[in-house]
């Protein structure tokens, strides 16, 4: 029975040991994890150090960075006591597991005071440090995809944890150094607080680490890790925690009574952590306290929220090169949603501000600030570069010297992301700073620029070098006077000039200036100098290469060359003028065909206009190409100088594909001719004239001239002499000698200039200059042709100019046809581009002020008459409601290439003799001319009874005469075309023959009753479609326009509107005047007509009693 008790007390004992081995094993396994990670915590933090040293991290926090290496070499020593691995036996010649423990526990505290001043470099190792390996299981699968993304993308640089580094745990701190002297020369065991209450407690750590299952004493929490495999038993050694070192630390603090309360800069309380936290576990903030320019652009703080405490890791994000992170999961739908909000809600940056801002945005911005706020800094920063902008040299360069480090960054930043100019003025700023840095400040702010701000500053450098070594070339002005004169390209006689003017300039004491100038402009003439079209000078050069090698052909004419390439091409396919020919060919119908890219890109419609131009083109590409002089002749508004600047010239392109050199010449109200040709050089502070100065401006003698309103020269001796002197240049047999009255006796050649004149009214052209003018005719533009016009042209150009784009606002037809008819009168479009610019103008204010229009905005009708409320409408001239004796519509069309209805009104009044004429309504002479002419028509074709009647005794003792009125009386009216109108009314009146209301008509008269050709025809029949016509009668004689009209889509007739020509006024009556059998209907019972016959049975119809609107 012994033997058993025994055999079961050794069974016991054997199983207590082994217990006791394995949880030894397990403690050595442990301590070896946590020396493993204390060596790898040592090596990262080193590298740390080395890295934030590089980065100017320390640039003004030198002492830190000396205490922070002494504390690493302090770490190094203590970890290096340890040897490792750790193994039973060595645990008993260190002292055993209980002394081992202790200097691990103190290492890890060592480790906790330095992470105030420095981290690994890797957030892993920080989080199994100071959390543990299970810290993950605090986070969500969104969240920790978060934080494994800043893994990657951020660099810590020390960390704080409101548990381990809270004031009331950092007592010891102040006084480490003295401690550390103290300690030095002490044994290890000594180096923690050995008091005896502090040697109980080892002795209890002690107790636990030899026997952990006797004791039942749970006052010290164990600090072994569990079993990796079991994760349901006591924390793990991650961390290892205050456990025995905080315990030593609040005893020994008890004892002290200086408590430090103070708080760095870089620490935040329990509570300011948790007020950015709320109910998150993770939140990135930017770091308001930054000792660098590093850390000022991506500086950043991580707070990581923990069940008994909050982890803030203080770094900065790393430079995000190719903005990989704009792909990741969880910031690819902010960066996608900040795009939205730039391009529709922030219309008055740029959009290549937005860009560059966007690209050069660091990767902490963009993670920190929300939407809203990176939209708000956007509008900030375009104002701050609008203020650099506006801002003179000196003052920029005195802001840039004195300003901050940041202050610095931003200033290049906004000028390298703007244009070239911009780009060289902050390099200068740059290359000032780096010559002035004597505290190598230039390096850090070069550092702290986004990468692709610094690659434009570096190309800046490299732009503004090239410049410098262009401004180091000789000028023409180094060039001396007399090699200058020497080199021009003109006759002895000029050059003879040129000297005297160098003699008298040499001669003076002081200079002569006013000789000097004389010569500097002369040498600026381009003398010979053409811009040519290689297409267009082709043949000219071919066929003299011809005639060289084949002496005997004959190569005049393009079909003479054609036919002798043909016939060399069947001898010799190969053969190289066979070739050329065929290139030739080949491209004069390409450059044709972009020629006329070129012109209807410019401006639309016009097509009559682009044909004469392609034809002038075509007659350079075959015959010579000479100069030419064109009229361009329209109303205003139409787009005459589009055509000429952005169509014409750019037809006309030399071998570098630039085209020709336009030139606007402005001279209507002019009233000197000195404007043209100068002053003469005798008198004081005379210079030379818009020709010359056009030709220096253009450097060639052919450019395009373009003069602009012709007609609208002063009428006065004075205008009269700028109209002789454009006769005498618009004259291909004089203008290869035209002189400037400053250059006296210098002929110039404008022979192969293109002479581009506008005007409104030809008739005010003096006839002479007309004769020498090939006159092209750009008509009014047809309503579908504005429409056109402004979806394709003039509204997106409007949106661009506003800040829209053209997706942004809609307009429907029928709105933009009822701004054109109701808020405009023109042939053009120009009114019509002020109202769409009041409505968008309008339409960007509301969203400035409310900031709530979604986007597409669709133009609604109430909308356009809410912003035109105060605008005046067009009062168009409509038809009478019913038919009147002696009311006919006539129409009229303006030089401004608009029409409408001219009303003729003819009554009868008492008169001395009979029908005696009275004319009102400001009438001119033609006009009263086709007065009287009407009268005798009229007459004439009076009913043989009415003449009679009106010829008998009786009536001559009461005679009438006829009043023939033009309503609108301050507007001067003018012209023959009323002739047929004219005579109906006066018909009309005396045969007492109502017209038809719905009748426009107009033509002029002859005494043979002829009705005969007017002008303005496409304004006029459109003019009395707008008034509300059916019908408008128009001579035969204008059949043939007419057709054009109907051509050129410039005309639509239908069911509402026809136009019927006529041939004699006869014509006129039989559509014009309302029949016998409708008159009883029309007329007669009306309660606004009275019959009345007076004792000569003379019928006489009377208006009575009418309205204000009808008068």
């Amino acid at each position: 029975m012994n033997n058993v008790c025994l055999n079961i007390k050794v069974v016991y004992g054997i199983i207590n040991l082994q217990r006791i081995y394995r949880m030894k094993a397990e403690t050595i396994k442990n301590l070896n994890k946590r020396m493993i990670l204390f060596n790898e915590i040592l090596i990262s933090m080193a590298n740390n150090v080395t890295s934030s040293y590089n980065n100017k991290i320390y640039v003004n926090k030198l002492d830190t960075y000396k205490k922070i290496i002494n504390k690493l070499e302090d770490l190094k020593k203590e970890i290096c006591k340890i040897e490792t691995p750790i193994t039973v036996r060595n645990s008993y010649d260190s002292g055993g597991l209980n002394k081992l423990s202790l200097q691990i526990v103190y290492i890890n505290d060592l480790l906790v005071k330095l992470s105030k001043l420095l981290a690994p470099d890797n957030m892993s190792y920080i989080l199994k440090f100071i959390v543990g390996d299970d810290w993950l299981y605090n986070f969500s699968i969104e969240t920790l995809d978060e934080l494994l993304f800043y893994f990657k993308m951020f660099t810590p640089l020390h960390i704080y944890d409101t548990d381990l580094h809270a004031p009331q745990a950092q007592l010891k701190d102040k006084e480490s150094d003295d401690e550390n002297k103290e300690k030095k020369d002490k044994p290890r065991s000594k180096s923690l607080d050995s008091s005896d209450e502090d040697m109980d407690t080892v002795s209890k750590l002690d107790d636990i680490l030899t026997n952990p299952f006797s004791s039942n004493d749970n006052s010290l929490p164990m600090i072994f890790i569990n079993d990796e495999k079991n994760s349901k038993k006591k924390s793990t050694l991650g961390p290892l925690t205050r456990s025995i070192s905080d315990l030593l630390k609040d005893r020994s603090s008890s004892k002290k009574k200086k408590k430090s309360t103070s708080k760095t800069h870089d620490n935040m309380t329990k509570e300011e952590c948790e007020e950015f936290l709320k109910d998150k576990n993770m939140v990135v903030i930017k770091n308001s306290e930054s000792d660098s320019v590093i850390e000022e652009k991506f500086g950043a703080k991580i707070l990581l929220r923990f069940p008994n405490k909050i982890l803030v890791i203080v770094g900065f994000f790393k430079d995000d090169l190719i903005n990989v992170a704009y792909t990741q999961g969880f910031l690819k739908e902010k960066h996608t949603s900040l795009k939205a909000m730039l391009n529709y809600n922030i219309l008055l940056v740029p959009s290549y501000f937005k860009e560059k801002f966007m690209k050069q945005l660091t990767l902490r911005d963009f993670i920190v600030a929300d939407n809203d706020s990176i939209s708000t800094d956007i509008k900030r920063k375009y104002n701050d570069y609008k203020n650099l902008q506006g801002k003179p040299l000196l003052v920029l360069v005195n802001e840039f010297v004195l300003a901050s480090k940041y202050r610095k960054i931003d200033i290049l930043t906004l000028l390298l992301m703007s244009n070239a100019e911009n780009k060289k003025l902050a390099y200068v700023l740059f290359d000032i700073l780096q010559t002035k840095d004597q505290s190598n400040m230039s390096e850090e702010i070069y550092l702290g620029l986004h990468h692709s701000i610094r690659d434009e500053l570096d190309m800046a450098k490299i732009d503004f070098k090239e410049s410098e070594k262009k401004l180091k070339k000789l000028t023409e002005s180094d060039i001396p006077y007399e090699k200058r004169i020497a080199l021009m390209d003109v006759e002895e006689d000029v050059k003879s000039k040129a000297m005297e003017k160098l003699k008298s300039v040499k001669s003076s004491f002081q200079g002569d200036g006013k000789a000097q100038s004389y010569l500097d402009g002369l040498l600026k003439i381009p003398f010979n100098v053409y811009k040519e079209c290689p297409v267009i000078n082709f043949k000219d050069d071919f066929s003299k290469k011809l005639k060289e090698t084949y002496p005997a052909g004959e190569f005049r004419s393009e079909n003479q060359i054609n036919s002798f390439i043909t016939d060399l091409e069947a001898k010799d396919a190969n053969n190289q003028f066979v070739k050329e020919w065929r290139e030739y060919q080949i491209d004069t119908k390409e450059y044709i065909r972009d020629a006329r890219k070129s012109l209807d890109a410019a401006v639309y419609g016009h097509k009559e206009a682009k044909c004469q131009l392609e034809r002038i083109i075509g007659q350079w590409i075959n015959g010579e190409a000479k100069g030419a002089v064109l009229g361009l002749e329209g109303p205003p508004g139409t787009g005459k100088t589009s055509l000429a600047k952005m169509g014409l010239s750019k037809c006309l392109k030399d071998e570098n594909g630039e085209p020709r050199p336009f030139a606007f010449l402005p001279i209507g109200g002019s009233t000197n001719g000195s404007t043209l040709v100068g002053h003469n050089y005798t008198y004081v502070g005379s210079t030379w004239g818009r020709i010359v100065d056009i030709l220096i401006t253009t450097k060639c003698m052919n450019p395009i001239i373009f003069i602009d309103e012709i007609d609208k020269v002063s009428h006065t001796e004075h205008g009269k002499e700028i109209i002789s002197i454009l006769t005498h240049l618009t004259d291909s047999t004089q203008n290869d000698e035209f002189e400037d009255k400053y250059f006296a006796g210098i002929k110039f050649d404008l022979s192969k200039a293109l002479i581009v004149l506008s005007f409104n009214d030809v008739s005010l052209i003096d006839p002479i200059l007309k004769d020498r003018i090939t006159i092209i005719q750009t008509n009014a533009l047809a309503l579908n042709e504005k429409i056109k016009i402004v979806n394709d042209y003039m509204l997106p150009e409007i949106l661009k100019n506003v800040g829209f784009t053209k997706d942004e606002i809609i307009m429907e037809e029928e709105d933009i046809v009822d701004i054109i008819e109701t808020y405009t009168y023109e042939a053009g479009v120009r009114k019509l581009k002020e109202k769409l610019f009041e409505l968008v103008r309008e339409i960007n204010l509301l969203n400035i002020y409310h900031n709530d229009i979604q986007f597409p905005y669709k133009v609604k009708p109430s909308f356009i008459k809410r912003v035109f409320e105060n605008k005046p409408k067009m009062r168009i001239k409509r038809i009478a409601d019913k038919p009147y004796v002696g009311l006919v519509n006539g129409l009229y069309a303006s030089t401004t290439g608009i029409g409408g209805l001219t009303i003729i009104e003819a009554y009868k009044q008492p008169a001395e003799r009979m029908l005696e004429l009275s004319m009102t309504g400001s009438q001119g002479d033609v006009m009263k001319e086709s007065v009287h002419v009407a009268k005798t028509i009229a007459w004439s074709l009076l009913d043989p009874k009415k003449k009679d009647e009106y010829t008998s005794e009786d009536s001559k003792k009461r005679p009438f005469g006829i009043h023939i009125h033009t309503p609108e009386g301050a507007v001067p009216k003018d012209g023959p075309s009323a002739g047929a109108a004219m005579t109906l009314a006066i018909y009309s009146l005396l045969s007492g023959i109502p017209v038809k209301n719905t009748v426009a008509m107009t033509g002029e008269i002859d005494l043979s009753r002829n009705v005969r050709a007017i002008g303005g025809l496409p304004a006029k029949l459109n003019g009395a479609k707008r008034a509300g016509a059916t019908l408008a009668l128009i001579p035969k004689e204008n059949e043939d326009d007419l057709d054009r009209i109907k051509r050129e889509g410039l005309l639509i007739e239908d069911d509402n509107f026809k136009v019927i020509v006529v041939e004699t006024i006869k014509d006129v009556f039989k559509h014009a005047l309302v029949k016998k059998e409708d008159i009883e209907e029309e007329i007669i019972g009306d309660d606004e007509y009275e019959t009345k016959s007076n004792n000569n049975d003379v019928e006489e119809v009377k208006l009575l009693d009418l309205s204000d609107e009808e008068k």
